[in-house]
């Protein structure tokens, strides 16, 4: 029972709280940075793979995966920093450190 209030208290989390902040940084970032050639796509540096994330339409998914196992650490209490293998090297980070907060405050509230 307590991993499903868990899921349902961070998919209402994500729908209310990540995803419009995702968006409005996709909706910019692309105003900003329009142009997608075939270099980009070959451009393995931390900001080519966030520009290739946004182009190609999966930072919902990666953003999803990594927000979701960050507000299960925060829901029981365990113990966590951002961490390379958690960051995305740009304000989508700020994204995930809320959904750390948010796993914390739910799971003291359960």
């Amino acid at each position: 029972m307590s991993s499903e209030i868990q899921f349902i208290a961070f998919e209402t989390w994500w729908t209310e709280i990540a995803q419009p902040r995702m968006n409005h940084f996709i909706d910019k970032y692309i105003e900003e940075f329009p142009e997608y050639t075939e270099e980009d796509t070959e451009d393995y540096t931390d900001s080519g793979c966030v520009h290739r994330l946004v182009h190609e339409g999966e930072v919902d998914n990666v953003l999803w995966d990594i927000c979701q196992e960050v507000f299960q650490l925060g829901y029981e209490s365990e113990k966590w920093e951002m961490s390379m293998s958690d960051s995305l090297f740009c304000n989508l980070d700020d994204i995930i450190v809320l959904s750390y907060n948010a796993g914390q405050k739910t799971g003291a509230n359960v």
